[in-house]
């Protein structure tokens, strides 16, 4: 199989040092994988013929890809600072994500951890829902906000490694996280071995599904520090390799990105247009001025259910 060049989007190029990039297997079910495309950062996307997820080999190592999350929520264009009105005032249902974990699990009265929890507005649409929340990530400026504009008490610099001991988990989110670390079937394992019985494990990554049937997958040419991409044989096969059951699982997220061949770069007015929303979302009255704009106009919601650039999979510790 011919690696595809993939064209440069939108997304920052990285530029990694050579002597920085280190071969690697699956990092699931450790095969050699075949060559699928090339990214733009010139690394070289495989594909397992075992699990049926995609990793990146040669890759940059450990200490590389640590000096980049250390500034990574400020940096990142789609993980900028919330205004806290917004987070404060937003409605927890309005997330199809937490409906789907509510329905096996009530987050009232349990206890939620966040691996890799950035600004904290996930911890705390469910700590505003009666759940006990705990948060690492690896950003101090993203956990300084969570607990002192958030008022997100329990968030800590760091990894699972640093969770602070007690009670075992109801739910373990892994939001936009499975897809960063070198060793994410480790993380996996440890976040499970943080599961009280029939606890929920949810995971939101980008959606390999979809590589065999684009000609030029979107989730390789965008958000270049993900090292591995998930599809749905590999939340099966990572189901049976740690004895999980799969409750649910679907693609969904930035149906704009659907089959899209080429992405735009972002002009002077689109930041000019990202910037007056931002500033906007934080005034009183913003809230209600989008859901007349949603009565008026119901054909330009976009529904995240429709897209098919992540992945969305709960899966259930046994007893």
């Amino acid at each position: 199989m011919n690696a595809k060049h993939l064209q440069q989007t939108a997304a920052a190029i990285p530029s990694w040092d050579p002597e920085c990039l280190v071969e690697r297997r699956c990092p699931f079910c450790g095969d050699g994988g075949k060559a699928h495309s090339t990214r733009p950062d010139g690394l070289t996307v495989r594909v397992c013929l075992v699990c049926g997820a995609f990793f990146v080999s040669p890759a940059p190592n450990e200490t590389e890809l640590r000096r980049l999350y250390a500034t990574y929520s400020g940096r990142h264009a789609r993980r900028r600072r919330p205004h806290p009105r917004t987070v404060l005032h937003a409605v927890p249902w309005d997330d199809f994500r937490l409906v789907e974990i509510e329905s096996h699990v009530r987050f009232n009265g349990a206890r939620v951890l966040d691996v890799g929890c950035g600004w904290g507005t996930l911890l705390k649409c469910v700590e505003r829902l009666g759940a006990a929340v705990v948060g690492v990530d690896l950003d101090p400026d993203a956990v300084s906000f969570a607990r002192d504009t958030l008022g997100v008490l329990n968030v800590s610099v760091g990894t699972l490694e640093n969770v602070p001991c007690g009670p075992a988990f109801d739910v373990v989110c892994m939001f936009d996280f499975i897809e960063h670390p070198l060793d994410p079937l480790e993380q996996l394992e440890q976040a499970v071995a943080l599961l009280a019985p029939r606890g929920v494990l949810a995971i939101w990554t980008p959606n390999a599904s979809v590589a065999h049937s684009e000609e030029v997958p979107a989730a390789f040419r965008v958000d270049l520090e993900h090292m591995q991409y998930l599809s749905i044989p590999t939340c099966q096969w990572l189901a049976h390799e740690l004895d999980l059951q799969v409750l649910h699982v679907e693609s969904a997220g930035f149906p704009h990105l659907n089959g899209t061949r080429t992405l735009h770069g972002p002009n002077g007015r689109h930041r000019l247009v990202e910037t007056v929303r931002h500033i906007a979302s934080g005034m009183p009255g913003w809230r209600a001025l989008r859901a007349l704009g949603h009565a008026v106009f119901p054909s330009q919601v976009c529904d995240p259910r429709r897209g098919t650039y992540h992945l969305f999979c709960l899966f259930q510790k046994g007893t």
